[in-house]
């Protein structure tokens, strides 16, 4: 083993755990080289798909970890997020800026991920081959999308940017063949497309018209967008502390470029108050 350096080959599928120390034979880990624990370039623990969690020394200069995921020392770099972690989705801290390659290759359990505004770039397969995803949140700071950055994510079906279209390669959703970009009012460089992709605006509103308010099946609204939204309606009862609970899912499906969809609430009448909200599904 060359000084400073923690590189080599290792088959990684049956990996389980693995600690990285402050040092090794009296060598300082300062880095984890290209190829560690498989064959290509900075997913040193990519396609451990066993892999539940990562376990840095406290005293490591360069990297730490965090619920068993793997950071700079820093935490504003994720390195890698274990591929046999449990859980369903990930929700990436806030304060990283930087997804590294291949950081969550092979993450099968995973069914999606959101990526809080603090990031700006997501570099090359950073979630390749991530097959349970269905939907991806993307923050408004993301500038930058690497190749192949969601390649064979088959039945990924939303991506939503809050932010304005980034630089990508073409083949960023390769291998991707029935999935919608939504993206947000007042955003730019957003065309019919995005890395292959069709493009969706993400409006949906109430309209103020005779269909507003309480019906004989209970209080109800028409809500309004571009073709091919699914609305989730959420309600609570209390803003200060809420707990929003899903009512019901309309879907904008007609129309030439503006649909219209009604949506009615039967048990209103059990609170004094309700609260709503839309969400993508």
């Amino acid at each position: 083993m060359t000084p400073n350096r923690f590189a080599g080959w290792l088959a990684g599928y049956g990996i389980t755990e693995t600690t990285i120390p402050n040092t090794i034979s009296n060598l300082l880990v300062t880095s984890i080289g290209d190829n560690a624990f498989f064959n290509f370039g900075d997913g040193a623990f990519a396609v451990c798909t066993n892999l539940t969690t990562v376990t840095v020394s406290t005293n490591n200069p360069a990297y730490c970890s965090v619920a068993g995921v793997l950071f700079d020392r820093g935490q504003t770099v994720l390195v890698q997020y274990p591929g046999g972690k449990s859980g369903t989705w990930y929700t990436v801290t806030t304060g990283i800026t930087d997804i590294r390659r291949f950081a969550f290759h092979s993450c099968f359990s995973l069914t999606g991920v959101t990526i809080p505004d603090s990031v700006t770039n997501i570099e090359e397969g950073a979630f390749a081959y991530c097959t349970g995803f269905t939907s991806v949140t993307i923050g408004n700071n993301v500038t930058s999308i690497g190749s192949n950055a969601f390649n064979g994510c088959r039945t990924l079906a939303n991506v939503y940017f809050k932010g304005n279209a980034p630089s990508n390669e073409p083949s960023v959703f390769f291998g991707v063949n029935s999935m919608t970009v939504y993206y947000m009012p007042g955003t730019t460089n957003w065309g019919s497309a995005f890395g292959g992709r069709p493009t969706v605006l993400w409006n949906p509103h109430t309209q103020s018209d005779a269909n507003f308010g309480v019906r004989t099946n209970g209080f109800g609204f028409t809500i309004s967008g571009s073709t091919n939204l699914v609305i989730v309606t959420e309600t609570c009862t209390n803003l200060t502390n809420p707990v929003w609970s899903t009512r019901g899912t309309n879907s904008l499906t007609w129309g030439s470029s503006n649909s219209t969809s009604y949506f009615s609430d039967s048990g209103w009448t059990n609170s004094p108050c309700r609260f709503y909200r839309f969400r993508s599904s």
